[in-house]
Order: structure tokens, then C-alpha cells, then sequence
């Protein structure tokens, strides 16, 4: 599913979360450029692997990466750029 909102409102929202893990697709900032007609062109709802990795700093990042996808998804079909992350807050790093 994707879900697309502004930075202020995804920032607060990770912020917020306490423990487990995170597992996240966004149409990164490389999107714009892909040549694709679907997704967000606004930049502020698209999000660069630097930012993600800035925003999870204080998590085990377990995966992140950048890559083009092919999308076969009804209405979204063609290339797509997504950034990608797993990572995990253990139950000490909040302390």
C-alpha cells in the first residue's frame, strides 16, 4: 500500500514509535526523474535513502537501498523509484 504524506507528518510519526521494526517503501526523490505519469512529483512527499538513514539513526538499520522497480499495479504500471528500509529499535536503545 502506499501512503504518501508530507515529511513534517512521517517525521513525527516514526518519531513515535517505540519499538520493533520498521519496514518501509516510499517513491524516493530519484522518482521525479524515472519518466513515470503516477506517483508523487511534490518533494516533499518523496524521500532520498540520506534522509531515511538520518531518520532511523537511532535504530539498527537492517536494509536500505535506492532502486528502480517495475510496477504492475492496475492504473500504476512502468518504472518506478522507491527507497527502501528495514530496520529495528531494540528495547534498550530508548533508555
Amino acid at each position: 500500500m502506499y501512503c504518501q504524506v508530507p515529511d513534517e507528518i512521517r517525521k513525527e510519526g516514526n518519531e513515535e514509535l517505540e519499538g520493533g521494526y520498521i519496514i518501509l517503501e516510499m517513491f524516493s526523490d530519484g522518482h521525479k526523474h524515472s519518466g513515470s505519469y503516477f506517483g508523487p512529483k511534490c518533494d516533499d512527499l518523496l524521500v532520498s535513502v540520506q534522509e531515511l538513514k538520518n531518520e532511523f539513526k537511532d535504530l539498527n538499520i537492517l536494509y536500505l537501498e535506492e532502486k528502480e522497480i517495475e510496477l504492475d499495479e492496475g492504473y500504476h504500471q512502468g518504472k518506478g523509484v522507491v527507497a527502501r528500509i528495514i530496520a529495528k529499535r531494540t528495547s534498550n536503545q530508548n533508555e
